[in-house]
């Protein structure tokens, strides 16, 4: 579970780093894709974004750290004409 919090310190920032370039006060909706081969469970990331987003500026607490979307896995060698889902 320490793995998501590291990815979720960094969707904390890239959001508020955006919502200051763009003169946000308030961040409603954040969407994130994860590759299926990522390893980052959902529910944990959802746990550290209500422990670490509390009190932040923009405001942030009321975000949702992600609207869920998964990309299957592609993978292929250098000689292969295409890539294959894993």
């Amino acid at each position: 579970m320490m793995h998501e919090l590291a990815v979720t310190e960094s969707i904390l920032e890239i959001a508020t780093q955006a919502a200051i370039e763009h003169a946000a006060t308030k961040v409603t909706d954040i969407y994130l894709t994860l590759g299926q081969l990522s390893s980052i469970v959902d529910e944990s990331v959802q746990f550290y974004w209500d422990a670490i987003s509390q009190g932040n500026q923009p405001d942030l607490a009321d975000a949702q750290p992600f609207t869920p979307s998964h990309q299957s896995g592609r993978g292929g060698g250098r000689h292969c004409p295409g890539h294959d889902r894993l």
